[in-house]
């Protein structure tokens, strides 16, 4: 939704010129793109509903939350060209979204010291990564965020900080979960995917050096979601 907006003349001119490719696709398809958006709404709305009343809610938030992340420029200030507070809307988003997933399966946790503890504690984990991977998926756009003036840190500090501050949240994170498996709270499996796995994976495509850092922490990330969403509902 934030790559074909509600209407065309509010698309980023950043997104063209970073990705051209995937931006002249995207234009092609704006409008499968824009009613795809839309029923997978829908859906998650109404399947939500069956597990908790207010899940429907959390789906609209979702969208308002993309459209003035990303509103257009002419509108005034962004959140998404502001340094640090760009990942932090990505990474923050992606925690509560989890967390409230999580609340739905388990909404005792809402009310026992102990749970809501964990699931505090998972908020902080998942931001972590989430902000983590999301330094490095800045890495590819900074071709259109210098020009327009959005502040990442790959454009204000330099693809080696970026690397840096992603490692350090990995790692922080990755003795957050295995803290939590000494606790109890978590399998040792957890740290070992989630964590430390996390974080040789960063070292791996740091050595790599593919063309293209965003697929392959997008599909990592995927990955990771799954593992934490399986945790939450099996502990």
């Amino acid at each position: 939704l934030d790559r074909v907006k509600p209407n065309a003349r509010f698309v980023d001119p950043a997104d063209e010129l970073a990705h051209p490719e995937r931006h002249a696709f995207m234009s092609r398809h704006a409008r499968s793109v824009r009613t795809a958006c839309l029923l997978l709404g829908l859906v998650a709305a109404v399947c939500g509903a069956l597990l908790f009343p207010l899940a429907p809610l959390i789906v609209v938030a979702a969208w308002a939350a993309v459209l003035i992340y990303g509103r257009p420029r002419t509108l005034g200030w962004r959140p998404k060209d502001v340094f640090v507070l760009k990942n932090l809307c990505v990474a923050g988003s992606a925690a509560a979204l989890s967390l409230a997933g999580a609340a739905m399966i388990h909404p005792s946790a809402l009310h026992e010291i102990r749970p809501l503890a964990r699931l505090v504690a998972w908020g902080i984990v998942l931001t972590l990564i989430v902000f983590a991977d999301a330094v490095l998926c800045d890495l590819d756009d900074v071709p259109g965020d210098a020009p327009f003036g959005t502040r990442t840190f790959p454009v204000v500090s330099g693809p080696r900080m970026a690397w840096r501050v992603a490692n350090i949240c990995h790692i922080v994170a990755a003795v957050g979960l295995s803290a939590a498996a000494l606790l109890g709270w978590t399998t040792i499996v957890t740290p070992l995917l989630a964590g430390w796995g996390l974080l040789a994976t960063n070292l791996l495509l740091k050595f790599l050096r593919p063309a293209a850092v965003r697929p392959w922490v997008d599909l990592r990330l995927g990955l990771f979601g799954c593992v934490a969403w399986l945790t939450l509902v099996v502990a």
